[in-house]
């Protein structure tokens, strides 16, 4: 029933900040990052990529490709709702190394469009 409860409540977020990412733009999101994880570059495939709000959703983040990035389920379960410069830091990884990742992949996703 609390699952029910948080699932609904979640929807109903959603709803209210929903920017319309369609399945091709998720899937060149997940091409323009090379098929790895936004945060530790990781490989990932089809069935363990999970769709991350860069900005969380609860502190004012949109679902939207604009704040899409693709994780592994590892990084996106230790996220959780923390902001990125939080996250990187409390679990040690490289926030240069992450800001080259993003970098590339809106430089793809440029040449993509």
């Amino acid at each position: 029933m609390i699952i029910r409860l948080n699932n609904e409540k979640r929807r109903a977020r959603m709803l209210s900040v929903d920017d319309g990412l369609t399945p091709t733009q998720w899937i060149a999101i997940c091409n323009a990052f090379g098929c790895c994880c936004a945060y530790c570059g990781n490989a990932v495939t089809d069935q363990d990529t999970e769709m991350d709000h860069v900005v969380p959703i609860v502190r004012g983040g949109r679902h939207g490709p604009c704040n899409i990035a693709p994780a592994c389920e590892r990084c996106n379960a230790k996220k959780k709702d923390k902001p990125v410069n939080v996250f990187l830091k409390v679990h040690g990884l490289n926030p240069t190394a992450v800001a080259e990742r993003f970098a590339l992949a809106l430089q793809r996703l440029g040449e993509a469009a």
